[in-house]
Order: C-alpha cells, then sequence, then structure tokens
C-alpha cells in the first residue's frame, strides 16, 4: 500500500494503458480520479476500482481544453480534499503518415491530444500539487525519443512532452518520462 492516503488524477483512463495506471494505482492504496472523453470507459474503471474495495470518481472531459481540466482538478480536490499525483497519459496516434503526407488536421489533433494536453493539465494541477508536495508522471515514448518512420505528428509530440518534463521548474519535485 505505496500510495495509501494519495489522491491521483489519471488521464486516458478509460481503457488500455491508463486503465491499467489506475487500477494499479487503487490496488496501491490511492483514491483514483479517472479521466477520459467517454463517460462509458471511464464509468467502467471507476468500477471496477470501487468493487475492489478503492476510492474512485470519473469525470469525463477533452484534455485539449482548459475548463475541463480545471474542473477535473477542483472535482478532485472537493472529491477528496487533496491532489497528490497526476498521471498525464491520455494521447493518440491518428496518422501513420510522414511529413509530407501528413494531414494539418491529424498534426494538430496529435499535436493537442499528445501535447497540449500534458501542458495543461500539468498547469492547472501544479497548485495543488505543490501544497502536497506531489508529483506528475508524464507518459512518453520510444517514438520521441528516436523516432519512427510514418509517424511524424507522433513522434514530434511525445518528442515535445520528453522536453518538457525535463525543462520543467523547480516548484516540481520529480517528473518521469516512461
Amino acid at each position: 500500500m505505496r500510495l495509501k492516503g494519495k489522491v491521483a488524477i489519471v488521464t486516458g483512463a478509460g481503457t488500455g494503458l491508463g486503465r491499467a495506471i489506475a487500477l494499479m494505482f487503487a490496488r496501491e492504496g490511492a483514491s483514483l480520479v479517472v479521466n477520459g472523453r467517454r463517460p462509458g470507459p471511464i464509468e467502467a474503471t471507476q468500477k471496477a476500482i470501487t468493487d475492489q474495495g478503492g476510492r474512485a470518481s470519473a469525470i469525463a472531459g477533452d484534455v485539449t481544453v482548459a475548463a475541463d481540466i480545471q474542473r477535473l482538478v477542483r472535482a478532485s480536490v472537493d472529491a477528496f480534499g487533496q491532489l497528490d499525483v497526476l498521471v498525464n497519459n491520455a494521447g493518440i496516434m491518428v496518422s501513420r503518415s510522414s511529413v509530407t503526407d501528413c494531414p494539418e488536421d491529424d498534426w494538430r489533433r496529435t499535436i493537442d491530444a499528445n501535447l497540449t494536453s500534458v501542458f495543461l493539465c500539468s498547469k492547472y494541477a501544479l497548485p495543488e500539487l505543490i501544497k502536497s508536495r506531489g508529483n506528475i508522471v508524464n507518459l512518453s515514448s520510444i517514438a520521441g525519443l528516436k523516432g519512427t518512420p510514418n509517424r511524424a505528428a507522433y513522434g514530434a509530440s511525445k518528442a515535445g512532452v520528453a522536453l518538457l518534463t525535463r525543462g520543467r521548474r523547480s516548484t516540481t519535485r520529480r517528473t518521469a518520462c516512461a
């Protein structure tokens, strides 16, 4: 129970890696606020946590919209009294294309979902994380470190996450790039 008494937000927690992270955090004793765009999957994650005796709240919202993130952070503090961990997991891979073939809308959607979301979530969670001396975990990808053919937007967005993580301010105690 390494996370007993801690409160964590996990974005993209309805499916895949985000759901697995949320379930693991709950097993370790954290209270969870699970976030995603679609209510159904995050409500299923919330139910899985509460069925195992954990505490969780599901807050639907778009991590590319500042107002949704502000609402997410406020709901976390209102529900559990604090915020100790932010896991920036939400992300997409829209286009499998080179720079010359990547539609501009796919580029923007990918950068917004994978990079701007990390900035916005961190920006609005940091005041609460500073109070609790909390942590941010940013998930990136090997594609952001060495590049991958036909993944121009995805690789660029994940490289941005890696550099945003490394360029953290001294007000954050620790960040991670997976």
